[in-house]
């Protein structure tokens, strides 16, 4: 009942040692509803085919979400630096920003 690895990942951990795993779980609750585990990690070779997919799915989900975190965290972090400059406050008490 395991799961389908590509060769390519397969020998890349196989090379270093280790198991290949997501760094989460989806933990289907009672009424239907989906729960993503963080603190859990889940084997690929414990997946079958439709569950990979959706990890998978998942994984890019969640990937895109931690950039779009990053880019805010960057963006605050910018303007928290902007505000801070003597020059920028003199220029907005001056009434030219």
């Amino acid at each position: 009942m395991g799961g389908y690895v590509h060769p390519l990942i397969k020998n890349a951990a196989d090379k270093k040692g280790r198991k290949i795993m997501f760094n989460f779980r989806i933990i289907t609750c009672g009424d239907g509803t989906d729960v993503i585990d963080t603190t859990l990690k889940t084997p690929y070779n414990s997946l079958t085919h439709a569950q990979m997919e959706d990890y998978i799915e998942m994984d890019r989900k969640l990937a895109y979400m931690e950039r779009v975190k990053e880019e805010e965290r960057k963006r605050a972090e910018r303007e928290q630096k902007i505000v801070k400059n003597p020059l920028y406050r003199m220029a907005c008490a001056l009434g030219f920003a």
